[in-house]
């Protein structure tokens, strides 16, 4: 019966009809023929060789309506949107070292310890500044270097050690930047703008101008040294330039 059936197929296939409606005319005369004798079942050897999801040659277009495409699988996990993962954005420190004269050095080793236990490790340039990487923006930091000649450092930038401000248009970020460069003593915003004009040699007014906003900016931003370098003559002076003793100065 079983070869009777294999031809049935072989015959079907050679005449154009597709396997699958052959096989439903097949199966179903066979569960008739089973209910009436009692020697084919659906588990049978006969019945599972011609259904539609065997491992036959005569169930091969079914298992592919059945089982999805390995690259229509792909192309679906392509579509799928990604999760992209955003790092958060480092802000910077930025810190000036000077000598005890207020001079800016230059080759400083510095090391800046965070409340997160995270230390950040840097060399000043000629300006005597560094710039190290914060994850997000800490109230304060502890700042130690060393300096040749004398004693070692060890600094906490208070709360107030501003990195984002506001702008040299605002009274807070007149403030904090002449805070940060050691010149707003005793919350007078005047007198730390006349020695800031002082030492940049600008007109000492006490007022924020437009040329004393700009310098602040620079200055405080690294663009410009904290101390401004003076040309000085080291030329001697002639014979008749010399004051005798006695003479008074003009």
């Amino acid at each position: 019966a079983a070869a009777a059936q294999a031809q049935t197929l072989i015959e079907a296939a050679k005449a154009g009809v597709p396997f699958c409606e052959k096989c439903q005319h097949i199966t179903d005369a066979l569960a008739a023929s089973g209910a009436d004798s009692g020697k084919a079942t659906a588990s049978s050897p006969a019945a599972g060789g011609i259904s539609g999801t065997s491992a036959t040659n005569a169930s091969a277009g079914s298992v592919q309506d059945v089982q999805k495409n390995p690259l229509d699988a792909a192309a679906d996990r392509d579509e799928e949107p990604q999760e992209t993962k955003t790092e958060p954005a480092l802000r910077p420190l930025s810190v000036f070292v000077h000598d005890s004269f207020g001079v800016p050095r230059e080759g400083v080793q510095v090391e800046v310890s965070f409340a997160d236990g995270r230390t950040e490790r840097a060399v000043t340039n000629s300006l005597g500044n560094f710039v190290v990487m914060m994850k997000k923006q800490h109230d304060s930091a502890k700042v130690r270097y060393s300096i040749p000649g004398e004693a070692p450092v060890e600094m906490t930038l208070r709360e107030d050690f501003f990195i984002e401000m506001a702008g040299t248009d605002t009274e807070e970020g007149l403030r904090r930047r002449l805070y940060n460069l050691g010149y707003l003593l005793d919350d007078d915003l005047e007198g730390a703008l006349t020695a800031f004009q002082a030492t940049h040699g600008l007109l000492t007014t006490g007022e924020a101008d437009q040329e004393t906003r700009d310098k602040l900016l620079a200055v405080h931003d690294g663009e410009e040294p904290i101390v401004p370098v003076v040309d000085v003559d080291t030329a001697p002076l002639a014979a008749h330039e010399l004051l005798e003793e006695g003479d008074q100065i003009a």
